[in-house]
């Protein structure tokens, strides 16, 4: 006989499924711990304001070579 044949015959081909068992409970206190953090938070952060007005920040942007932003470095250690 054949593993392949052992097999079929002698394993149970049944579905293996998470539906038959029971619900999970979570522990009511580390429920009431998240709540209470969350409520925490929510009061020491601000809310931001809502604007519909976007700010567009016009930023100088161009590349340059090695050489340049070494001795534009350098510069900037100079002072």
């Amino acid at each position: 006989m054949d593993l392949d044949q052992v097999y079929q015959t002698q394993v149970n081909k049944s579905r293996v499924s998470a539906f038959g068992l029971p619900p999970i409970e979570r522990d009511p206190t580390i429920l009431n711990l998240e709540k209470t953090v969350f409520q925490q938070m929510k009061s020491i952060i601000p809310e931001e304001p809502k604007t519909n007005i976007k700010s567009e920040k016009s930023l100088d942007v161009r590349p340059v070579s090695f050489e340049e932003a070494l001795k534009e470095l350098f510069e900037l250690s100079k002072k």
